[in-house]
Order: structure tokens, then sequence, then C-alpha cells
């Protein structure tokens, strides 16, 4: 089905009027590969498979193969030298691809089906732009990823990698699909209760990481994905960084800023080798700060701009761009906690995202915690 257009075409259709869920899609074209497997090209299209084995109704499958007159989907033979951008659609390797989640400047996501065990997955693969060929090094750095995330036990709100290597002489990473949007997107129509509910959840999942000496060094709304039941996931570890005996590997080379500069710690602005897990909880203060006032603590018309800013200017209280109709005594509370995570040195910061979790969770429970000056990581 998968090196088929006019298949693809079919599927794609279903899926969107809503005949077919993805979970009953993905059956059909693990069912449907392998009767090819059985039966060779002489085996039943994927309309008629559709059909015969109850997915579809008559009058479901003529709807949505009524109009085929829209421009043939591309499905080139995948090759080693070929660029993924090239061929969103189509087989590679043991992978069915189905449609693209996202990109970025080094690489794309794109949901595919494991025709081996039926499994969906975010199957995630490296490409550079403007001709820029893949080095070695690159990937190196691409694969580190997954190693670094493969080294935690499993945590309900950390995302999954099942497997990474290279097919077709080429990296890849396959994750867990996580059917939702990101929380940029999501905090849109949320209210501040239910952006608390999200830090709540993220806080001790960077905690287990930590725990394991991984730090994520990128965290922010678009790196985390908000499941339709409320359970959000943290994603996105090409930035991390492996700490302990042996360990302190990174991803990218000495004395080079990373991250998001909204987002990022005065230490890890700088550059500097020696930032440990207090840097990732300046990014959850940095959310923290965005849920109360609905801005960052820091903006400007550029990332340098705002990583001056971030460096010499003390951030204002949450409490000067309070929302309107909030409780200020809950205000001030949770405005405490935000205060603390954002301190510029980390001595002063709360040392552990599991204690800005408790923290939070007794601001909201009305309890303010008592002002306290932290002297060490913890």
């Amino acid at each position: 089905m998968a090196g088929n257009p006019h298949d693809l075409r079919v599927g794609m259709r279903a899926l969107d009027r809503g005949f077919l869920r993805p979970g009953d899609l993905q059956k059909a074209i693990v069912e449907h590969t392998r009767r090819l497997q059985e039966t060779g090209p002489a085996g039943p299209s994927f309309d008629f498979f559709l059909l015969s084995r109850g997915y579809l109704s008559a009058e479901q499958l003529a709807e949505v193969v009524s109009d085929d007159s829209t421009p043939p989907i591309t499905c080139p033979v995948p090759t080693a030298s070929a660029s993924p951008a090239a061929r969103p659609f189509g087989n590679f390797g043991k992978y069915s691809i189905l449609r693209e989640l996202g990109r970025g400047g080094m690489g794309e996501v794109v949901e595919a089906i494991d025709l081996t065990s039926g499994r969906r997955v975010a199957l995630k693969r490296p490409f550079f732009r403007r001709g820029r060929p893949i080095t070695p090094q690159d990937e190196e750095r691409f694969l580190r990823e997954a190693r670094v995330v493969t080294t935690l036990p499993r945590h309900p709100h950390l995302v999954e990698v099942y497997e990474f290597g290279k097919l077709e002489g080429q990296c890849y990473i396959a994750m867990e699909v996580v059917d939702g949007r990101p929380m940029s997107e999501w905090r849109k129509t949320a209210n501040l209760r239910e952006e608390l509910d999200v830090l709540l959840q993220v806080a001790p999942a960077v905690g287990h990481a930590h725990r394991y000496g991984i730090l994520h060094r990128d965290l922010k709304p678009s790196n985390i994905l908000i499941r339709t039941n409320g359970q959000a996931v943290v994603t996105d570890f090409g930035l991390a960084k492996a700490q302990g005996p042996g360990r302190d590997v990174s991803l990218t080379p000495f004395g080079m800023i990373l991250g998001s500069p909204g987002y990022m710690s005065p230490e890890q602005a700088r550059g500097l080798k020696n930032i440990d897990r207090r840097t990732d909880v300046y990014s959850l203060g940095v959310m923290l700060y965005e849920a109360l006032t609905g801005r960052r603590p820091f903006e400007g018309r550029s990332a340098m701009e705002i990583l001056l800013r971030m460096i010499q200017d003390p951030v204002r209280r949450p409490s000067e761009f309070m929302r309107a109709g909030l409780n200020p005594v809950l205000y001030q509370g949770i405005e405490n906690v935000c205060l603390r995570a954002l301190q510029k040195d980390p001595n002063d910061r709360t040392p552990t995202a599991e204690l800005l979790a408790e923290d939070l969770r007794r601001a909201l429970d009305g309890v303010q915690p008592e002002p306290r000056r932290y002297s060490a990581a913890g």
C-alpha cells in the first residue's frame, strides 16, 4: 500500500473524513501489506481490501475515490543519497511512512508504521538544507540523542525511544507517537490551572531525567506535547547532556550557545560548560512565568537582545502583569515559587525540578513556602 500514490490518498482521505480511525488505518495497512507478501502483485488492491474487510462501506469508498484529480503523490524509490524532504511518503526499510509530523533546521519527523510489529512510530531523520551534506560528525550527534534517552527508565511524561540506527545508509530514531498538540498551541485555549497542572507533570519528569544524569537543556512549550486527556509528554532531547562519571557528554562543543533564547538560563546563555540540572529548573520557571503573565520574563527584537537582558536586567515580578480575576493571595505564593526558579545565580535558585513541583503544589494549597537560600545543586 505504502508505495502506491492512489492507495495513500485513499487511506488519508478516509482518515480525514472520519471513516477510519488512526488505529484502524494502521491495522489495515499492516494486514494489506502481509496479504501482498503472500500473494504478490496479483493480490487485492487497497481499495478492495478496505471494502472486503469491512473497513469502509461501498458508499464511503465511493466518496473517497470519487475525486482522484489531485496531483499525484510522488513516491520515488528511497536511496541512500535521497533527502527525506524529497520523499515524504513511501517505504524506509521496514517502515511505511504515512505523513509528515514536523521539521526543523536539521531534521524531519514523520509518522510511520513498523511493518514487522504493526506499531505506529514517530520516525526522526536528519537532513540539511541548501545542499549541505550530512557528515559522520552530524550523524554521531544525531544518534547521541537516542543513546541519551534510551539510558532513561520509562517515565509516562517522557517520550519513549523504541530503537535507532541506520537504514539505507541514513540515520533514524523511532519513537512513540504522541497524539496531541504542542503546549505552545494548546495553551492558547487553556486556563491558568490547566497550565499549572501541565507543569506539575513536566517538572517531576524532568527530575526523573536528572536523577539518571540527563539534562534536557531545551525545555520550552513547543517541546512539550499535550495529549487529548491532558497528559503532558516531554520530547526533543536533541540538545541533551549526559552527566556523571565517564558520561560528561554533550551534543555541542564547549563554548557554543545552545537552546532557545527566551527559555535558557543565564549560565547556559554564557556558554558555560559546567552547568547542572538547575539550568532546566530555570526553563521551568520561564514557563511558569508565562502561565502567570502570558509573556516571558525577558523579550526583545533579537536573540542577542533577549540574552543580554536576561543576563543583565532583574526579573520583573509576575504580579506586574497579573491576569485579571485571579486571587492575589494565591497568586503571591505561586509568584514566589516562580521568582525562586528564575534566580540568576544558580546557588539562589530552586535546586531541583522535584522541589519546584513540591513548592508549586504547596502554593496551590495555600501554604506559603518559607524563603530559602540554596547553596548547592541539591
